[in-house]
This record gives structure tokens, C-alpha cells and sequence, in this order.
């Protein structure tokens, strides 16, 4: 969906239709009108809060967490600046842990859980499974564990990477069956029990176990150990589909970021410093895959001379990375003139999916101002890549600390830490008319 008409008339319509013609997809609709409003070319971002703490700063659903969770913002308050929902007390300063006393033995003989999942089920809310994994079943090299889309997923030593059925393993190894309306002392049971290996379905050797899934069918993406590329297989038949391998940036500043949209269209992201491209999955008539790219997304002030060419001569060199032989990547040290080598280049790349709108997040160097970086945070549309919309973030942006970006329908966040702690701004979208005269305000 474009965003070609975005006049003042047009959405005030728009608001008036859904309140005459109330049926279809509200939630939809009001997106809809969203996107329109934060794509008008009059519409800007302005920071209305600001928040410092000694520690880290979270946001989420709403919510900005700051001193470790300690003390939690509600982000739209009545005022329309963020409101305290609660503090919690601080430790008293005549408290503290002087030492503690670590107990360790060998537990290689102990059927001690590595990790365990409790699985629920809602609308109406019951009780699944109980899983517990431990050594003995899948052998001492086992390390981490998740689950995902009815797939258990063991990582384990050596870079190796596990998959079993979930549903399987719940099917034929329940011995037990509860009830949430029964009463336990010692909580939920173990209602999945395993004694031997379950059937695997398929393993691979990845860098530093970085496995994604997704697609339909499924697909998997990895990165093979000591191997500088990407690779995009069938799940199905464990093989490399066309056009599969991606090769990855070697003269980056940042190492690149490879992953599946979450909106099940087949379609992943592969984001570089230089541009990120938009590719996708096409299934053949044989039920082979292929890989076709759609679109590609440059930096701010890069799209006339954005050529992957031009980006390789002016990376030239600049590598801040390198991959020992176990495959671990062991991150360089640079100089800030190494990092004001590259004028432009992308940040992050987000996508959302309540608006269908991708944003990226560039920095751009500028030339007669040593060491001075503006992040600029840029809307495109989701179907051609096409830059809507561009706001320009006021306070200045240093490379050496930690930068998130986060978009939440009118409302972005940028939290950082510096050198003095963490700090959180709050933009809102604002559409008031600007007056003739009105300058551009300074960074702070």
C-alpha cells in the first residue's frame, strides 16, 4: 500500500467514514489512517520526554522501564507525556552482599534438568506439556534449548544445532495427564518423560548457533562455521535452495544481519552498513525454491550514488572483525576516524506490521564537522522500498555507545547509554502547521 494522498481533507473523511460506516476491519482501518497521518509531508516527530537512569532502560508494550525494571512509565499519559505507574523501594545503603559462597560438584552423573518448558494452551486455558531436558537423553554436549512453531530446538557444544518434533515428542511420551484445576505441592509434574534419544529430524553446524526459521514451507537460514555466507535451505529437503548463498560484507564496519519478515510472506531482510536488500522465496512449479530479490533500501542521502560499488570503495579497509578458527567473532577496537570513513550508512532495519511500513535507521557523517553524526529515522513503503517519510533525530548521536530504535504506531523511542548512564527520548508525531518563519532548532 502506497502512500500517495496524505491532504489534511482526505483523513479528516477518513475519520469521518468510520464513524458513519462502522463495519469491516476497524483495526485495520485505523492503521490505515495512521500511516496516512505519519507519512504527510507536513506531519514531523518531536520530543516531548526525556529520561535518565543509572541503569538500563527498557521499553515495551507501552511500558518504559527504567533502573533495571525498578521504576515503570505508562507512555501515554494524560497529559500526553509518559506517567509514573509505580516505583518500587530502593535496597536500603545499610544493606549489601559482602561475599557469597559458591557450592559446585559434578553433575555429570545426575539426572539434573538442563532446561525445562511448561507448554499452555488458551481460549480455553489448559495445561499442555511438561518437558524437562536433561544430559542424560540428549547427551552432555547439550547446552541451550527452545521451542518454536511445534519444533524443540537443542544447541549444544561445537556450534551444533538440533531439531525434534515437539508435537511427537508430546504424543508418544505423555505418561501422565493434569489438570490446572488439581492441586500439587510441588507444583506442575513432568507429564513428558524421556529415557532415550527421540528420533532427530534434522542437524546442522552453524556460527555461533544462529538458526532462523521461517517461510511457507518452512526454510532455515544459517551461517556455516569459518564460512563468510549466508545460507538459505528447504527444511523439507535439507537442501541449499537457488540462489541460496548470500555472501557476507567483509568490509563492514558492523557484520551483517539476516532474517525473516514476521508477516509470513517469504520475504527476508539482509541488512549491510551499505544498503539493506528485500528478497523473497519464490516456489517453482517443480517445488524447488528460489531466491529473486524485490527491492534494496539505501541510507539517507545516498540514493543517486547508491551503487553496491560505490559502498565497496568507501569501505575499502575498514573491517572491525574477524573470525577465530572455532568460529567465534572476535570484534576490533577502531579509532572514530576509521568509523568517519563512511559518510552514510544504515543503522537498523525494522519492520512493522501494524502500519506495512519499514523503517530505517541511517547515519550520516558530517563533513565539515569532525566526528558529528546525524541519525536520521526513514519510513518506506513495504512493497517498493519507496522513502515517505524522513525525521531527523535532535539529540547527537555517538558511535560508541549502544543505540535502540523502536517505533510504536505514533511514537518513537530512541534509548542509548553513554558515558554518564542510560537515557531514554520519547518523539510524538506532530502535525501542526509550521510557521513561515520557524527555524531549525539546535541539537541539544
Amino acid at each position: 500500500m502506497s502512500c500517495l494522498v496524505t491532504s489534511e481533507t482526505n483523513i479528516l473523511n477518513d475519520l469521518r467514514n468510520l464513524q458513519v460506516s462502522p463495519w469491516g476491519n476497524i483495526l485495520r482501518k485505523k492503521q490505515q489512517i495512521m500511516k496516512k497521518m505519519i507519512c504527510q509531508e507536513s506531519s514531523t516527530f518531536k520530543p516531548i520526554w526525556e529520561e535518565k537512569s543509572p541503569k538500563a532502560i527498557f521499553y515495551e508494550s507501552d511500558r518504559i522501564y527504567t533502573n533495571d525494571y525498578r521504576k515503570c512509565y505508562y507512555s501515554f499519559g494524560c497529559s500526553g507525556t509518559p506517567d509514573l505507574l509505580y516505583k518500587l523501594p530502593s535496597c536500603p545503603k545499610n544493606e549489601k552482599i559482602e561475599d557469597a559462597l559458591v557450592c559446585e560438584f559434578n553433575t555429570s552423573n545426575i539426572s539434573v534438568p538442563v532446561a525445562t518448558f511448561i507448554v499452555f494452551e488458551v481460549f480455553p486455558l489448559r495445561l499442555h506439556s511438561h518437558i524437562a531436558l536433561t544430559k542424560q537423553v540428549f547427551k552432555k554436549s547439550i547446552s541451550d534449548a527452545s521451542i518454536f512453531q511445534g519444533l524443540l530446538i537443542l544447541m549444544h557444544s561445537g556450534n551444533l544445532v538440533r531439531l525434534f518434533s515437539y508435537d511427537r515428542l508430546v504424543e508418544e511420551y505423555t505418561n501422565v495427564a493434569v489438570s490446572l484445576d488439581n492441586f500439587s505441592a510441588d507444583g506442575i509434574p513432568i507429564t513428558v518423560g524421556l529415557k532415550d534419544l527421540p528420533p532427530v529430524l534434522f542437524e546442522v553446524k552453524c556460527n555461533e548457533h544462529n538458526l532462523w526459521l521461517g517461510g511457507v514451507p518452512l526454510h532455515y537460514l544459517y551461517q556455516p562455521n569459518h564460512q563468510d555466507v549466508y545460507k538459505v535451505c528447504q527444511l523439507k529437503t535439507n537442501q541449499v535452495v537457488e540462489k541460496g548463498s548470500i555472501p557476507v560484507s567483509l568490509d563492514a564496519y558492523e557484520t551483517d544481519n539476516l532474517f525473516f519478515l514476521s508477516d509470513d510472506s517469504n520475504r527476508l531482510v539482509h541488512v549491510t552498513v551499505h544498503y539493506a536488500q528485500i528478497l523473497k522465496i519464490n516456489i517453482m512449479d517443480n517445488g524447488a525454491s528460489r531466491i529473486d530479490e524485490l527491492f534494496s533500501v539505501f541510507p539517507h542521502e545516498a540514493e543517486e550514488n547508491a551503487t553496491e560499488d560505490n559502498w565497496s570503495n568507501e569501505m575499502e579497509g575498514v573491517r572491525t572483525w574477524v573470525m577465530s578458527s572455532f568460529g567465534r567473532i572476535i570484534k576490533r577496537r577502531v579509532s572514530q576516524d576509521v568509523v568517519g570513513a563512511v559518510s552514510s550508512r544504515i543503522f537498523s532495519l525494522q519492520y512493522d506490521n501494524d502500519l506495512n511500513l519499514m523503517v530505517a535507521t541511517s547515519l550520516v557523517a558530517e563533513q565539515h564537522k569532525t566526528g558529528t553524526i546525524d541519525a536520521f529515522v526513514c519510513f518506506h513503503d513495504d512493497d517498493t522500498g519507496r522513502k515517505l517519510k524522513t525525521v531527523e533525530l535532535e539529540e547527537d548521536w555517538d558511535d560508541t555507545y549502544d543505540h535502540t530504535i523502536t517505533l510504536d504506531l505514533d511514537t518513537l523511542i530512541h534509548t542509548y547509554k553513554d558515558y554518564s548512564g542510560y537515557c531514554c527520548v520519547l518523539y510524538r508525531l506532530d502535525r501542526s502547521i509550521p510557521e513561515d518563519n520557524t527555524e531549525k532548532r539546535p541539537k541539544r
